[in-house]
C-alpha cells in the first residue's frame, strides 16, 4: 500500500529554508561580497534618511562626490495618508474598465515634456483627488503610489520573463492645478527611479534567496487576521501599473481583439489597483477594487476621462507658449 505524504507545517518549512541556506555557504559569501562592492552606490540614496535622523554623514564611504553636500534623489516627504480604500479587504471584488485615445496622452506628454507613464499617473491622481473630494475624504497629504518598474537589461528584452521592482512616488493629490500636479509627478518619478538605480537590480533579487517564504506568508496571514491595516497608515495608497502593449492587432480564431483590459489584484490594506495596457491606438484601463472599500468604482473611471480632457486642454496652452 502506497504511503501517504504529510504536508509540512509552517515551522517545518521555516527550518527547511534555514537548513538549505547552510548547504550553500558559497552563495552567502558571494552575496556578501556583492553587497560590500555595491554599498558606495547605496550610500547616496540613504543619505537623506541619515540626515533626517540627525546622523549627518554615514559611517561608510559614499563613493566619489564633488562636494560634502550629497545631491541625493528626493523621496516622498510625507507618509502615505489613510483613505477609505486603505483598510482590511473583504473577499468581494468590483471591476471597471475604459479605453482612452493614446494620441491624447501623447499630446499631453509632448506638451509638458514628461513620459507617458507620468500622464497615466496624472490621470489617476486627478481621478482619485476628485473621487475623495466628492466623498469629503481628500487628505491634506498627497497620496503615494507604488509603481512597478521593469529592471530587465538590454540583453533580456527579447526573453519571456519578468524582472520587476517597485518605486514609491508622490501623486501630488494635494495640488489643485493639474499642470503643477503633472510636473510634480514627473519630478517624483524621476527621483524614485534614480534611487532605484542606486542599487543594482540583481542585488535586490539576491535578497530573496535568503528570505523565508513560509514565514512571510504566515506573517501576512496574522496581519490580515489582526486587521493591522485598519490601525496604521499604509506604506502606499494605490498600485499604478502601466504596461506597453502591442501596436499591431491580435487575433483569436480569426476574430480581432478590440481591447486589452488588464485585471490585476488587491492586497490587504490596498483595496484599489489601477493597471493600464496600451494596445493599438488606445490606453486600456482596468480597475480592480474591494467592493466594500470602493463602492463607486465606475465614478473613478469617469473621473479618469475628465482628468485626461483637462490635461489635453492645458496641453494646447502649453503648446501655444512653446510655439
Amino acid at each position: 500500500m502506497e504511503a501517504r505524504h504529510r504536508a509540512p507545517g509552517d515551522g517545518e518549512m521555516f527550518l527547511r529554508g534555514v537548513a538549505s541556506l547552510a548547504l550553500f555557504p558559497g552563495r552567502a559569501i558571494r552575496f556578501g561580497v556583492r553587497v560590500a562592492r555595491d554599498l558606495p552606490g547605496v550610500g547616496q540614496a540613504l543619505a537623506p534618511f541619515a540626515s533626517a535622523l540627525g546622523y549627518g554623514r554615514l559611517p561608510w564611504p559614499l563613493g566619489p562626490r564633488k562636494s560634502e553636500q550629497v545631491d541625493a534623489p528626493a523621496i516622498p516627504q510625507t507618509p502615505a495618508p489613510r483613505t477609505s480604500f486603505n483598510r482590511s479587504i473583504t473577499p468581494h471584488r468590483r471591476f471597471a474598465f475604459a479605453s482612452f485615445p493614446l494620441a491624447d496622452a501623447k499630446r499631453v506628454r509632448k506638451a509638458f515634456g514628461v513620459t507617458l507613464n507620468d500622464v497615466v499617473m496624472a490621470m489617476t491622481s486627478g481621478a482619485l483627488r476628485r473621487y475623495l473630494a466628492d466623498r469629503g475624504e481628500l487628505p491634506d497629504e498627497p497620496l503615494i503610489a507604488m509603481v512597478p518598474v521593469s529592471v530587465r537589461s538590454e540583453t533580456e528584452k527579447a526573453t519571456y520573463s519578468n524582472r520587476v521592482t517597485a518605486v514609491l512616488a508622490d501623486l501630488a493629490t494635494d495640488v489643485e492645478d493639474p499642470a503643477k500636479r503633472i510636473r510634480r509627478i514627473h519630478d517624483a518619478m524621476r527621483s524614485a527611479k534614480q534611487m532605484q538605480e542606486a542599487v543594482p537590480a540583481t542585488l535586490l533579487q539576491d535578497f530573496t534567496q535568503f528570505a523565508t517564504p513560509a514565514l512571510a506568508a504566515q506573517a501576512a496571514r496574522i496581519a490580515a487576521r489582526a486587521k493591522i491595516a485598519d490601525r496604521m497608515n499604509p506604506p502606499f495608497n494605490v498600485v499604478i501599473s502601466n504596461v506597453p502593449g502591442p501596436r499591431e492587432p491580435l487575433y483569436c480564431a480569426g476574430a480581432q481583439m478590440r481591447t486589452y483590459y488588464p485585471v490585476s489584484a488587491v492586497a490587504e490594506g490596498q483595496g484599489l489597483n489601477v493597471t493600464v495596457q496600451s494596445y493599438l491606438d488606445s490606453l486600456d484601463f482596468g480597475l480592480i477594487a474591494c467592493r466594500e472599500l470602493v463602492p463607486e468604482i465606475w465614478k473613478i473611471v469617469h473621473f479618469l476621462g475628465e482628468a485626461l480632457e483637462e490635461l489635453v486642454k492645458l496641453s494646447q496652452v502649453e503648446g501655444a507658449r512653446g510655439a
